[in-house]
Parts: C-alpha cells; sequence; structure tokens
C-alpha cells in the first residue's frame, strides 16, 4: 500500500482540488478559498493551502481514498 504522500493519484486529486479553491479577486491578487487570505500568485496560494490548511485536504482526500485503495485491493486479492 503507498503512503498518502508518495501517491501520485492523490497528489493530482490534491492539486486540482487547490486550483479549484484558489481564486482570481483581482487583476493579478489571487485568494485562498479556505481562509480568505490574498496573494500574488497562484503558485503561493497552492504552497499556502498544502502547509496551512492539510486538515482540510487530510479529511476531504485521504479517508476516502484510502477506503477505495481498501476495497480496491480487497477485490483484487484471490
Amino acid at each position: 500500500m503507498v503512503s498518502p504522500l508518495e501517491d501520485p493519484r492523490l497528489k493530482q486529486v490534491k492539486q486540482d482540488y487547490v486550483e479549484k479553491k484558489t481564486l482570481m479577486v483581482a487583476n493579478s491578487v489571487y485568494q485562498c478559498g479556505g481562509c480568505d487570505k490574498k496573494f500574488k500568485t497562484q503558485e503561493f496560494v497552492h504552497k499556502h493551502f498544502f502547509n496551512k490548511h492539510p486538515e482540510i485536504l487530510d479529511q476531504k482526500f485521504n479517508g476516502p481514498f484510502f477506503a477505495m485503495v481498501t476495497r480496491e485491493s480487497y477485490f483484487a486479492d484471490p
């Protein structure tokens, strides 16, 4: 079983979610969807979200992801 930090599917799903939560407020001003903090670039918002809001990502993705992987492993096991 792959750890949540190493699984490429889970990383991509989290990255897509963070991109959706990145809001453009004004011309070249971006806002975090988790706390409404504003940044100059999208990259800063993504870094901020992964560093300051990991509980949102863990709650939303890690539990359901591991339930799915466990289920897939169970049914794939002869």
